[in-house]
């Protein structure tokens, strides 16, 4: 009962599918982080199953594309984009650390944000309109691999404040030895990735080149990582991976 205990936390918390509700307690939150790529084998499984049928129906390709961008934002409540967004406004800012970490406290939108925000949606909507068929395994590893990495982070890397979900959710994970668990997922998939071929090399370079940028993105600059910055993480690492995805075969991969 406590693994379907913290599956539910986890999809509660991080996406909009319906779930039991359970009362958030210590045992089910230790390795709420570990159920947490569960959501991305979820998107990539639907992800492949929409891009098959939209094929198959002959769909037009900005139709399809547009359909397969919002799947992402469909399912988790768009959470990532939300804390991509507020990211963006803190660093188009310009002011102090202090200031940048208020900002991302703001509920309310800046335009910094918002430009953004429809560049990178335009960034997935172009891959997803020239994207050719792709396997439904890749797809799965890769929304999986972003948030294995993603989780190892809020394990690993220092909190920019002693407050909030994600400080709650790293010092259970801690607790529960869900470091050591989302370390062996994320070597273990970064494996796979590299047994499919070139292409899939590269795909685990972005993945591990990107957890490095995102140490040193948040230390630098907020002191340590929040949950916006894990949302801005997942959004800018799944949409490399889609354009590498798109422009791979342009290099013979």
């Amino acid at each position: 009962m406590n693994v379907l205990q913290t599956i539910a936390v986890a999809f509660s918390m991080f996406s909009k599918v319906p779930m039991p509700q359970f009362n958030w307690r210590e045992e089910n939150m230790k390795y709420s982080l570990v159920a947490f790529p569960l959501i991305g084998s979820l998107i990539g499984g639907v992800l492949f199953g929409v891009q098959y049928v939209t094929t198959l129906l002959e769909l037009p390709q900005m139709i399809a594309g547009l359909l397969l961008c919002s799947i992402p934002f469909w399912i988790t409540g768009g959470i990532h984009l939300d804390g991509f967004l507020d990211t963006m406004d803190a660093v188009s800012s310009y002011k102090s650390r202090e200031e940048k970490l208020e900002i991302l406290k703001d509920p309310h939108i800046g335009s910094f944000g918002v430009m953004h925000a429809v560049l990178i949606l335009l960034w997935n909507l172009a891959v997803w309109v020239c994207m050719p068929k792709v396997e439904w395994f890749v797809l799965v590893l890769l929304f999986t691999f972003s948030r294995s990495l993603s989780g190892l982070a809020v394990c690993c890397f220092p909190m920019a404040k002693d407050t909030g979900l994600v400080h709650m959710f790293a010092t259970e994970a801690v607790k529960g030895n869900a470091r050591t668990a989302l370390f062996v997922l994320s070597m273990a998939l970064t494996v796979v990735l590299l047994m499919i071929s070139g292409e899939g090399a590269i795909l685990a370079g972005i993945g591990w080149c990107m957890y490095g940028v995102y140490y040193l993105f948040s230390h630098r600059v907020f002191g340590g990582i929040t949950g916006d910055l894990a949302g801005w993480f997942v959004s800018v690492t799944e949409t490399l991976f889609l354009c590498w995805l798109a422009l791979a075969p342009l290099f013979g991969l």
